[in-house]
C-alpha cells in the first residue's frame, strides 16, 4: 500500500486497483470497533482491494487494532511517526523487530543503527555491534551519484525525502557533525556530486549549522540550504520535514515547495576560489540537445527579419526535442525532453495549424486541410507529446511573471522529471513597459538574467526568437542592444538568399561557428523542409554576417553602390569596416568594382570613387 497518510481517525492511500497519483482509498475503523472499512472513491471493487492488500501482506492499521498487535509495536510506531509505509522503509534497508527499528547498509557494512521504542522510555539510538564502523550517511551511498543530492538531519526526514522522489541521505550523527564532514563531501564530489542541499531542522542547532556551511568552501561543491521558514507552520509547532509531511501534503507538492525554498549558502565564496580548487572543480562538458544547433542548458537566439521562417524553425525545434525526432528532419536530437512554448505572435488557429503540419511531417499521423475557408484538423494519432503551449499570451519579462513561470516549471519538472527546452516567441513583444531595448544593462537584467535563472533552477535550454534590424551592425543584426548578441550562448542569424532558400550563420561561445541553409516548402498544404550544410549558396559563401548583408544589399541594386551610399545604409558600421569587407568580398570573387565615369555635381576633386557591384547568380565576375 503506497502513500499511506493519517487523516482524521483513519488513513488515506493510493488505491492498488487503479492507476492514480492522488489518494483515493479511505481506510477507517467502524464506529463499534468491530472491523475496518475500506472504500475507494473511484468505486473500485471492495473485494479486489482486499485481495491485493492481502497478497502484498499489507494490513490497514487503526488505533484500536494497533493496541492488539503487541508484536508489531515498532513497525506500527514508525509508520505512524513518519507517515511513510513500512514496505517503503524496508526497500531502503530498514529492519523491523518487536521493539526496535534497525537502519542497515547492506552486507558490505555489518553496522546497524537501532532505534528502540517502548511506551515508557521513548526513543533511543544504539550502534550494533560495538566497535563496528559507523557510516556517516544512511542509506548506503552508491559509486555513481547525480549532480544534486539532499542531506537531512536524520533518518526519518531522509525517508520522507526519498518517498517524494529526491536522492537523499540522512546524517547518522546529527546536524552537529557537519563541522567534521569535509572528507565526506569530497567523497561525494568524486562520485559525481556538484551540489549538496542541506535540509536541517528549523531550530537553533539547524540554523547554526547552516550558518557554518555558508562560510565553508570546498572546490567543486556548491552548498545549498532549504529555507523552511516559509514552509513550516509555527502555530502547529513544526520544525522539520517529517512535521510538514504529516499535514498531509501530496509528494509532488512537498517536493515543489522544497525546490522553491532552496537557496545557495555560499555564492560569493564560490565565485572566488583558488586556482587549484578551480582546476579541481568538476566541469560539465558541453553537450548538445540538438546536434550542431542547440546546446544543453544554454540561452540561444534565433534572429531574422519578419516572415523569414523564425517561428517555423522554433516550432519544429520544439516538437523535435519533445518527440526525439530530427529537427527539420535532418539534425539528430541528442537529449530529448518536455518543451514549453510561450508565444505572443501567431493567433491560436495559426499556431494550431503550424504545429499540426510540423507533427504530421514527422510521421506522427493526423491531417490538416482547408474546407470552405475553415481549418479542418485531425490531431496526430500518437502517444501524448510533452509539448506544452502557453495560451495566456500575457507573459512579460517582469519579476512577477518570471517567478510565476519558474514556480510552474518547477512543479511540471517534479512530475515529468526534466524539462529540455523553453521557447519565447518573440521576445520583443514580451518586454516590460519602460525597458530600453537599446541599453545592454536593461536587456541583461530583464531578459538574460531571468533566462539564466531558468537554466539554473529548471535545467532547461532557453530559445529566444528575436527580430533583426534592417541593417547588420555591431549587434550582429539583432533589433536593439548589442547585448542580445553578447549575452547569448549561441545565435542563429537568418538571411534571405532568394524566394526559397534561407542562409543561417550559427555562432556559439562553446562550439565552432558554421553555416547552413534551409528551404521550407508547401506551407499552405503541409510542411516540408530541406537542409544543406556548409557554404553552399553565393550568399552563404560570405565569411561574415556583415559581408552577407552587404552582398545581399548589392544584389538588390544592379546599378551598384558607392562606399558613401553603403555607409548610409549601414549607419552603425564604421566606414573603414565597410571598405575592409568590400575588399574581402572582392578577393573572394563575389563582387567587383568600377571607377565612377563622371563626378557628381559639387563633388570634391581627387581620384574618382569606386562603384561596387554584385553580379547575378548566373553572371561571371
Amino acid at each position: 500500500m503506497n502513500n499511506v497518510r493519517p487523516v482524521g481517525k483513519g488513513y488515506t492511500a493510493l488505491c492498488p486497483v487503479h492507476d492514480d497519483t492522488e489518494n483515493s482509498l479511505s481506510i477507517r475503523e467502524t464506529s463499534d470497533g468491530s472491523g475496518v472499512l475500506v472504500h475507494c472513491f473511484r468505486e473500485c471493487d471492495y473485494q479486489k482491494i482486499v485481495t491485493i492488500l492481502e497478497e502484498d501482506g499489507v494490513r490497514p492499521l487503526t488505533d484500536s487494532i494497533k493496541a492488539v498487535l503487541k508484536g508489531q509495536t515498532a513497525r506500527v510506531f514508525w509508520e505512524e511517526y513518519t507517515a511513510v509505509p513500512s514496505v517503503f522503509w524496508e526497500s531502503l534497508g530498514v529492519l523491523f523487530g518487536k521493539e526496535e527499528i534497525a537502519f542497515t547498509w547492506g552486507k558490505e557494512t555489518p553496522s546497524r543503527k537501532e532505534r528502540h521504542f517502548n511506551r515508557t522510555t521513548g526513543k533511543g539510538f544504539t550502534w550494533v555491534p560495538e566497535g563496528a564502523p559507523r557510516p556517516p550517511l544512511w542509506p548506503a551511498v552508491p559509486d555513481k551519484l547525480p549532480r544534486r543530492v539532499w542531506i537531512s538531519e536524520g533518518e526519518s526526514d531522509c525517508g520522507v525525502l526519498r518517498f517524494i522522489g529526491l536522492e537523499a541521505f540522512g546524517l547518522t550523527k546529527g546536524a552537529g557533525w557537519v563541522k567534521d564532514s569535509r572528507d565526506v563531501w569530497e567523497t561525494l564530489r568524486d562520485r559525481g556530486v556538484s551540489e549538496i542541499v542541506f535540509v536541517l531542522d528549523f531550530d537553533d542547532e539547524g540554523l547554526k549549522r547552516l550558518k557554518f556551511l555558508s562560510q565553508e568552501h570546498l572546490g567543486g561543491i556548491e552548498f545549498f540550504g532549504v529555507d523552511l521558514s516559509g514552509i513550516i507552520d509555527h502555530l502547529l509547532g513544526e520544525k522539520d520535514i517529517r512535521d510538514i509531511w504529516r499535514r498531509p501534503l501530496h509528494p509532488e507538492e512537498l517536493r515543489r515547495k522544497l525546490e522553491l525554498a532552496t537557496r545557495p549558502l555560499n555564492p560569493r565564496v564560490l565565485n572566488r576560489i583558488s586556482l587549484i580548487d578551480f582546476l579541481s572543480k568538476p566541469i560539465r562538458e558541453m553537450t548538445w540537445t540538438v546536434e550542431n544547433i542547440l546546446m544543453s542548458q544554454t540561452v540561444e537566439l534565433i534572429v531574422g527579419l519578419p516572415k523569414i521562417g523564425k517561428s517555423w524553425l522554433a516550432l519544429d525545434l520544439g516538437v523535435s526535442v519533445a518527440t526525439g525526432l530530427p529537427f527539420l528532419n535532418h539534425f539528430p536530437i541528442v537529449n530529448p525532453g518536455p518543451v514549453l512554448y510561450l508565444t505572443k505572435e501567431d493567433p491560436e488557429y495559426s499556431l494550431q495549424d503550424r504545429l499540426a503540419k510540423v507533427a504530421i511531417s514527422k510521421g506522427l499521423g493526423g491531417s490538416v486541410e482547408m474546407k470552405d475557408g475553415c481549418l479542418s484538423l485531425e490531431p496526430p494519432h500518437t502517444n501524448p507529446i510533452p509539448f506544452y503551449v502557453d495560451l495566456q499570451r500575457g507573459f512579460l519579462f517582469s519579476p512577477e511573471h518570471v517567478n510565476e513561470l519558474i514556480e510552474w516549471l518547477s512543479a511540471l519538472k517534479a512530475v515529468l522529471g526534466t524539462i529540455a527546452l523553453i521557447v519565447f516567441d518573440p521576445i520583443l513583444r514580451m518586454m516590460p513597459t519602460g525597458l530600453d531595448e537599446y541599453r545592454a544593462t536593461d536587456v541583461n537584467t530583464a531578459v538574460f538574467e531571468p533566462a539564466a535563472r531558468m537554466v539554473s533552477e529548471v535545467g532547461a535550454s532557453i530559445l529566444l526568437v528575436h527580430h533583426r534590424g534592417k541593417s547588420f551592425s555591431a549587434s550582429k543584426g539583432s533589433y536593439g542592444s548589442i547585448g542580445f548578441h553578447a549575452f547569448s550562448d549561441g545565435t542563429h542569424y537568418l538571411t534571405k538568399k532568394d524566394d526559397e532558400w534561407v542562409n543561417v550563420i550559427s555562432e556559439f561561445k562553446s562550439a565552432p561557428e558554421w553555416q547552413w541553409s534551409f528551404a521550407l516548402r508547401n506551407l499552405q498544404e503541409g510542411f516540408e523542409a530541406e537542409v544543406v550544410e556548409g557554404k553552399t549558396t553565393s550568399l552563404g559563401r560570405a565569411s561574415s554576417l556583415l559581408q552577407a548583408d552587404i552582398l545581399n544589399h548589392l544584389k538588390t541594386h544592379p546599378n551598384g553602390k558607392l562606399v558613401d551610399e553603403l555607409d548610409s545604409a549601414f549607419k552603425d558600421v564604421p566606414k573603414d569596416r565597410i571598405r575592409e569587407q568590400l575588399k574581402d568580398l572582392e578577393q573572394q570573387g563575389l563582387i567587383y568594382r568600377e571607377k565612377v565615369q563622371k563626378r557628381e555635381p559639387g563633388a570634391k576633386g581627387g581620384p574618382r570613387p569606386d562603384r561596387w557591384f554584385a553580379p547575378g547568380d548566373d553572371d561571371e565576375v
